[in-house]
């Protein structure tokens, strides 16, 4: 019992929070692309790009992606506390080495590429940039030392023995410093005159300038001083004041920037400081060009406003883990919330009081009930408990709401919706937390969970469960299963107007549907196509509703609802809201990002077009510069990439482009890439505009392009091809001309040639009528006649048969051999015949052989008829028959290459003695001129050089040993 008493103490008085709410800020780590959590500083260049300046290299980002860039990209160092765009467009970087870099048309510019930088000589960090009226860059070092670099590039150093916290240019184009003595300024000598000397040096931290102000610290006051009227101010803090790093004008509102979170108050005379962000080490305090503010920490990244008007309680305040589930309005006096870990709480005169309900285990209150004779009822997943001021009693069941019908009794769900009787519910309530919960069993009303009930007319009562809906009248259930698609989903939802008889239905699948009083279903346009888990209705009947996107609020026009998108217009489209409530004009959004609120008649986000840019071109695949604009017919597939810039939308633009001349229509797409394949030839400009999620366009980027037309379509190419044509036909009739004349004198030179060769064949017969007739020579027959007769005369009548017989046979094969060349075997027979003849008449007295080489074939190789005869006879005349010894004639065939080498050997007397022994007769050398002729004319025929050789042979000692001639001639076959 002790126990219980306990908890119930610490139930009632677990904990107040007194704290002020703060803006509604979202985080931005290093999980979302940050290079590091602790970042320095932020910027927004000119041309709407982003800028954090980290411990671990600065990031750029666009509103979809963080580009990083560090010191493998070009930076000096990758701690950069400030930047600073000059008016040639780059961007300065104030690093801690000291080492000046710049960021300049999409590269970066470091002592490295650009050398003049390397003529920088300042100490320590940079601790200011600033430019002149004249295009001079200035900047010093902490611990020493101004450079200026002036617009060509040249550098000159001052030095300066000074601690520097910065530097300005005052309206009269004069630098000024801000140096720990003091406030300097440069004449145009070159000398620095004092303007004010700190009168607590000794005490202060830190110097910071806002525009031609310099903030300075004592003990618990900054004091500023304008260094153009020359005037000092205090300003007053209530609390202890730690360092302060950063400050910051926004809409009359000073953010003073410390280690102890940043102090916001307006520029008044007497400053009432509202202390955020206490956990925090505050860096710097930014508003970019669309009204987001940002706030930079050195623990957790970047944080910033969505929606600047909308403020929030956080954990800190008494929001356990930050989530909020459930609303409930007290008749305007209170405003309750519910949460995690068995948390839930009021708000009161803009203070948060918060308790823990003592349930069985910490988990989750999904529901609040408030019934004003009753009190409110706290719905648990492990308990219900009802509160009434001071007293609280429990009821030892849990469930996912509780509602009292207007009988008394109440719907009660679980996994499943039952009615408990209101006698029940008064016997099992207790003034004690339950150590265990009950397993009630009644009989089911609904066999589904039910997310929500509403009081509908009369009895009705209308609950809406994962199943869809289902309407209680009385004792009766009517489901809407098979009547209507619309409710026949999961209901986040419900609220029921009535005025308008009409039930408005929040479902996860159909968006807003309401019920008319006529019974029909009908679902809401206006753009709400998001699950609805939440409904609330003001006494006019102006309607909240709270989705998985954001806000939006209903009114009716004429009987018709119509809604517009609030969170669009606050800055709250991406939250997901849980339960709304309107609660002393203001409306409360339940989160999981907090308790958020609003004002509605005052809280509309500054309006602001996005920016846009054409990025890259690629051509076929290949990316172009930005200074080609015509291409090639063949290089007609276009890819143009483009980039919308609106920050607080984080990339969820809507771009509309055309190419002009093609199709005037405006295409819409979400892609930042547009493919044109195989255009045409012609003049193109391809126009791109960006769209918002407030429906705002941006101005319309251009880029225009050519296709230039094939060549052979140009004028140029038309007359250079008349041109052609013309030379082509002049050209053509002077070489037909010259083809013909050609063809002429090679006609006449064919008519010459074949003149020639009939000559030439006429002197072959010839030639071989002048050897038949040399071989058939009268000595010859006249010495064969003589051989016959003398056969008879001896009466060797069988001898001179045979010889008759042979030379009738040597007469025949001659005069069959007409043709101009005839079988090796046949040259052979008739040389046999001719041998054998010759034999006779000289006694027998010499041998004769023919030797053929196997490459050579008999019967398919061709030669000259009677061709060797006269070389055989010379043999037999001039060589063997002076001899009287027996000799051999040897007579032989073999192949060389493409020629025949035929050749006759003999070993006679040799050539020499038989020069010495008689003179040649006319006879033998008319036959040898005969051969010579012959073999000249076989030359002019085939073109293949046809020649006879002599070679006298020799024996060992010296002496004649016979004489060869070797006859060359092409090899041809008879086929």
């Amino acid at each position: 019992m002790n126990k219980k008493i306990t908890l119930g103490i610490l139930f009632l008085f677990l904990s107040a929070f007194l704290r002020a709410q703060e803006p509604y800020f979202l985080n931005i780590r290093m999980e979302q692309g940050l290079p590091s959590n602790y970042v320095y500083s932020v910027f927004q260049d000119r041309d709407g790009f982003l800028w954090f300046g980290t411990n671990a290299g600065v990031a750029r980002y666009d509103g979809y992606n963080f580009e990083i860039i560090s010191l493998n990209d070009g930076l000096t160092s990758n701690d950069v506390f400030e930047f600073f765009q000059d008016s040639r467009g780059r961007i300065w970087f104030r690093t801690w080495n000291g080492k000046p870099c710049y960021y300049f048309e999409g590269k970066m510019w470091n002592p490295d590429n650009a050398p003049f930088l390397k003529e920088v000589k300042i100490a320590s960090y940079i601790s200011g940039i600033v430019e002149d009226q004249d295009g001079n860059i200035w900047m010093n070092g902490f611990r020493g030392g101004i450079s200026k670099i002036c617009p060509d590039g040249t550098v000159e150093n001052i030095p300066r023995n000074a601690t520097f916290w910065g530097l300005i240019v005052s309206e009269e184009n004069r630098l000024m410093t801000v140096e720990g003595e003091g406030f300097y300024e440069m004449d145009s000598q070159g000398n620095f005159i004092p303007l004010i000397c700190y009168p607590y040096r000794r005490d202060f931290g830190r110097i910071c300038t806002l525009d031609e102000t310099i903030f300075y610290f004592y003990k618990q006051q900054i004091i500023s001083f304008d260094a153009r009227t020359r005037e000092s101010r205090k300003f007053l803090f209530s609390k202890k004041l730690e360092e302060t790093i950063h400050v910051t004008l926004l809409h009359d509102r000073y953010w003073f920037s410390t280690r102890g979170g940043t102090f916001v108050g307006e520029d008044k005379e007497n400053i009432s400081f509202n202390h955020l962000f206490r956990d925090n080490t505050v860096t710097c305090v930014f508003e970019d060009r669309e009204g987001t503010q940002w706030i930079c920490t050195h623990e957790d990244g970047v944080y910033y406003t969505p929606a600047p008007g909308v403020r929030q309680y956080r954990e800190k305040d008494g929001i356990a883990g930050n989530t909020v589930l459930g609303l409930e309005n007290e008749n305007n006096e209170r405003l309750w919330f519910s949460g995690l870990r068995n948390l839930y709480g009021n708000l009161s005169n803009d203070q948060v009081t918060a308790y823990c309900a003592p349930f069985f285990s910490p988990v989750e209150i999904p529901k609040l009930r408030y019934e004003p004779d009753e009190g409110l009822w706290v719905i648990g997943k492990t308990g219900l408990a009802l509160v009434n001021g001071k007293k609280i009693s429990y009821l030892p069941i849990w469930g996912n709401d509780f509602f009292r019908r207007q009988k008394g009794d109440y719907l009660y769900s679980t996994h499943v919706t039952q009615f408990l009787e209101k006698e029940w519910v008064a016997s099992h309530l207790s003034p004690y937390p339950p150590d265990s919960l009950m397993s009630i069993r009644f009989d089911n009303v609904i066999n589904s969970r039910a997310n929500d009930f509403c009081k509908g007319k009369g009895n009705q009562v209308w609950a809406g469960t994962v199943a869809g809906l289902v309407l209680l009248e009385n004792d009766s259930i009517i489901p809407f299963e098979d009547k209507e698609s619309l409710v026949n989903c999961p209901i986040g939802d419900l609220c029921y107007l009535p005025d308008e008889d009409m039930l408005l239905i929040g479902t996860l699948g159909h968006g807003l549907v309401i019920r008319k009083p006529d019974g029909t279903f009908e679902q809401v346009g206006g753009g709400i196509n998001e699950m609805v888990y939440a409904i609330a209705a003001t006494s006019n009947n102006e309607i909240w509703l709270g989705t998985r996107k954001g806000v939006y609020k209903g009114a009716f026009e004429a009987g018709e609802l119509r809604i517009i998108n609030m969170g669009i217009r606050i800055g709250l489209e991406h939250l997901k809201v849980n339960d709304i409530e309107v609660f002393q004009g203001k409306v409360y959004l339940a989160t999981d990002d907090g308790l958020a609120f609003f004002d509605p008649d005052g809280n509309v986000r500054r309006q602001s077009v996005p920016l846009i840019y054409i990025t890259q071109v690629h051509v076929n695949g290949v990316e172009v510069p930005d200074s080609v604009h015509e291409f090639n017919y063949l290089k007609n597939s276009i890819s143009i990439s483009f980039l919308g810039l609106h920050i607080r939308d984080h990339g969820n633009l809507t771009y509309h482009y055309r190419l002009a001349s093609y199709d005037s229509t405006w295409q819409t797409t979400a892609s930042r890439e547009v493919n044109f394949r195989a255009l045409p030839t012609g003049d193109y400009t391809f126009e791109v505009r960006a769209e918002n999620n407030q429906g705002q366009l941006s101005p319309v980027a251009s880029y225009s392009f050519q296709i230039l037309a094939p060549f052979w379509t140009e004028g140029w190419f038309l007359v250079a091809i008349l041109l052609f044509v013309v030379v082509f036909l002049i050209l053509g009739w002077r070489v037909r001309f010259n083809f013909l004349r050609k063809r002429y004198e090679l006609e006449q030179t064919a008519i010459q040639a074949e003149k020639e060769k009939v000559e030439i064949e006429r002197n072959l017969l010839e030639l071989e009528q002048q050897s038949l007739r040399m071989q058939m020579n009268p000595h010859f027959i006249f010495n064969a006649l003589n051989t016959i007769k003398g056969y008879y005369a001896e009466a060797r009548d069988q001898e001179a048969s045979g010889y008759i017989t042979k030379f009738s046979r040597l007469l025949r094969l001659i005069l069959e051999s007409g043709d101009q060349l005839i079988s090796l075997e046949k040259e052979i027979q008739i040389l046999t015949l001719f041998l054998d003849l010759a034999r006779v008449r000289y006694d027998n007295k010499f041998d004769f052989e023919f030797e053929v080489s196997p490459a050579v074939s008999r019967e398919e190789t061709g030669i000259p008829p009677m061709l060797l005869q006269p070389l055989v006879e010379n043999a037999i005349i001039h060589g063997i028959g002076p001899k009287k010894e027996a000799s051999t004639i040897r007579i032989g065939f073999q192949r060389q290459g493409e020629s025949l080498l035929c050749w006759v050997q003999d070993d006679g007397i040799g050539r020499s003695r038989a020069e010495k022994r008689e003179s040649r007769s006319d006879n033998l050398s008319h036959s040898t001129q005969v051969v010579k002729d012959r073999l000249r004319l076989i030359t002019q025929r085939t073109g293949i050089a046809s020649t006879i050789t002599y070679f006298d042979l020799q024996n060992d000692d010296g002496s004649p040993a016979g004489t060869r001639a070797e006859v060359l001639i092409p090899y041809q076959t008879i086929w």
